[in-house]
């Protein structure tokens, strides 16, 4: 047992090196958890860390890379005592800290939840005049978890991508935002960099890493929300500065385009636009709180013709992701206006020619009060006032209405030689997970499930090939029609087993590891985005005791369906589709996998050490 020291979170815990281990070489890129166990006066205690492995030769095994947001994840990791949001420091000891060390645990729930962790973004709609709810908070107290679980770290994010992304065949790499700065070409070894969740904290070296490789042709998609602030690496990136709400009292390059304040302040000058095709200054909170807490929870369609819809049976006025909420509880967007009943960029605010919106909604960055008796509001006005202030240089009533209403985006835009495909929402993860074979997730009727639009009335249903029949026979009917067997009797497809394990940087990636290195399964490239993938099979749980820590294998028990089309037709087209977030998902991957990188390209070469961000 080591002393913790007061100012751990700020300057890092110190701790001597205890064990030393070497990554095998045959061990895939991917987030590693560890668990480890302490025991005093009888009592255990038990905490999860983890550790994000880079890919030894980058676009050898994946065509696609995620890159986890770790910025974000180290702003809101309080372990310790202090984070972006609040802290311990300052003549109260009640002061968030500008300073942010990597070298510390991260608070629990960022590496690993357990089932039915609540989401920050309302499920439901709160009752007329109903007091305000933040369940997610009400969660944490309860059962001892960080109240940031839910805003950050690879539990809530950026797990849920990489398990869906395994289940339909894609092949991923992993690598940590924190990355960038010291390898930027490393994105060019891909089709694709995938950005996903809550993604709020970047620096300006990120940004351009990612801007360099999109000019050159690569594709960006990112399916998070919240671009907002910059920040600074120090100490060979162990270090993170941001100085926020204050960096233009505290700042030492307050001055300067590096201060650490949004990327939308006049001294800045580099819109997130410019990078990811929406601000997020034109956002920001959707059913979090009384912020928009009745919006319909998902994008509203005004581009259905668009070739990220393609295949999804939306028209003009559809909204969907609604049923998993996938709206919310940030989002980015763009001044805009409208036109023959079509949004259009202004451009007032940064945003670069070319954007074009396919669906969006609505945001807000005012909590509004209604006067109801008891009710004590998190939010309230404080970020539209620093918006105001930002933007305007002082908050008053017009500014704070100039800012106060914004909106939710899902663009695509050229850039260079490279195109970027930006859903502005944080909650996008919620659409891909707890699928069903009969639609979107979490339908309390299966009666109501019918696929990308969520519901039909509750007398009808449909079969595989979408054809209408009372409800009262939906099955039969639809089995009989379409002579095709029920989705429990569909074979799973074949995969090698999965295992996980961990650090203190990120959380629990799922990377196929076969029981010996000989056996080692060539990983296929990404498959077409019609490719019939059924769900991965369970795994034995491996471990080996590593000193007080423990490697852990997840338990994969056999999932839902992912694909609510699991067999082909004689023509080789599928009868279902998938749930609509995850068909966008699939389009914006067919559409980047359209170009393989020269074999020139930077990054192919391979050959860099084995090395775990942290």
């Amino acid at each position: 047992m080591h002393e913790t020291l007061v100012d751990c979170s700020i300057e890092g815990c110190g701790w001597p090196v205890a064990y030393e281990f070497t990554l095998p070489d045959d061990w895939r890129s991917g987030v590693y958890i560890v668990r480890s166990y302490a025991r005093r006066d009888g009592e255990v205690f038990d905490h999860r860390h983890m550790f994000i492995l880079r890919p030894a030769e980058p676009g050898r095994d994946a065509r696609m890379v995620l890159v986890c947001a770790t910025g974000t994840w180290m702003a809101y990791n309080e372990w310790g005592g202090s984070n972006h949001y609040e802290g311990i420091i300052g003549p109260n000891n009640d002061e968030f800290s500008t300073r942010l060390s990597i070298h510390r645990p991260w608070s629990r729930g960022f590496v690993w939840l357990p089932k039915g962790a609540p989401r920050i973004a309302l499920a439901h709609p709160p009752a007329q005049n109903a007091t305000v709810r933040y369940p997610h908070m009400e969660w944490s107290y309860t059962n001892g978890y960080s109240k940031k679980y839910a805003s950050a770290g690879w539990a809530s994010y950026e797990r849920n991508f990489a398990v869906w992304a395994e289940e339909q065949g894609y092949a991923l790499d992993i690598i940590a935002q924190h990355d960038l700065p010291d390898q930027p070409d490393i994105l060019g070894a891909y089709d694709c960099a995938v950005f996903i969740g809550h993604d709020e904290y970047w620096s300006w070296e990120m940004r351009d890493a990612v801007d360099a490789y999109v000019e050159g042709g690569g594709k960006a998609a990112r399916f998070a929300g919240n671009f907002m602030w910059q920040t600074r690496l120090e100490d060979d990136g162990a270090t993170q500065i941001c100085h926020k709400y204050n960096a233009r009292e505290n700042d030492p390059l307050r001055e300067t385009e590096r201060s650490t304040t949004s990327w939308e302040a006049p001294e800045v000058g580099r819109p997130g636009a410019l990078t990811f095709g929406l601000n997020a200054s034109q956002g920001v909170y959707t059913r979090y709180g009384f912020c928009c807490p009745r919006a319909p929870g998902g994008f509203t369609v005004y581009r259905p013709e668009h070739w990220a819809l393609d295949g999804s049976d939306l028209y003009y006025g559809d909204v969907f992701g609604g049923e998993s909420t996938i709206f919310g509880y940030e989002d980015d967007g763009l001044d805009y206006t409208v036109r023959h009943g079509l949004p259009y960029p202004t451009g007032d605010d940064g945003a670069p020619g070319g954007v074009e919106i396919i669906a969006m909604g609505l945001a807000t960055l005012v909590e509004d009060h209604h006067g109801h008796e008891g009710v004590v509001q998190y939010l309230e006005d404080l970020d539209a006032r620093f918006i105001a202030e930002t933007l305007y240089y002082e908050a008053t009533e017009e500014t704070i209405d100039r800012v106060k209403r914004g909106s939710g985006m899902m663009v695509a835009m050229p850039k260079g030689q490279g195109e970027v495909f930006h859903a502005g929402t944080a909650n996008w993860v919620a659409g891909l997970g707890g699928r069903t074979p009969r639609g979107s997730s979490g339908c309390p009727d299966r009666r109501r499930c019918a696929g990308p639009r969520d519901r039909t009335p509750a007398r009808w249903s449909r079969d595989r090939t979408g054809k209408r029949f009372p409800s009262a026979h939906r099955w039969r009917r639809a089995q009989k029609a379409a002579a095709m067997p029920r989705p429990s009797a569909i074979p799973p497809v074949a995969m090698t087993g999965t295992r996980t394990a961990s650090n203190t940087c990120g959380t629990n990636a799922i990377v196929p590891m076969p029981s010996s290195s000989k056996d080692m399964p060539k990983v296929p490239r990404c498959p077409p985005a019609s490719q019939p993938w059924a769900m991965t099979a369970s795994t034995p749980a491996v471990s080996s005791a590593l000193a007080s820590a423990t490697f852990v294998a997840e338990q994969r028990m056999r999932q839902p369906m992912s694909l609510r089309a699991a067999t082909m037709a004689a023509s080789g087209k599928p009868k279902w589709k998938l749930t609509t977030a995850g068909l966008i998902w699939s389009r914006a991957a067919k559409r980047a996998s359209s170009k393989v990188p020269k074999a020139g390209s930077p990054g192919l070469a391979g050959g860099s050490p084995r090395a775990a961000s942290s």
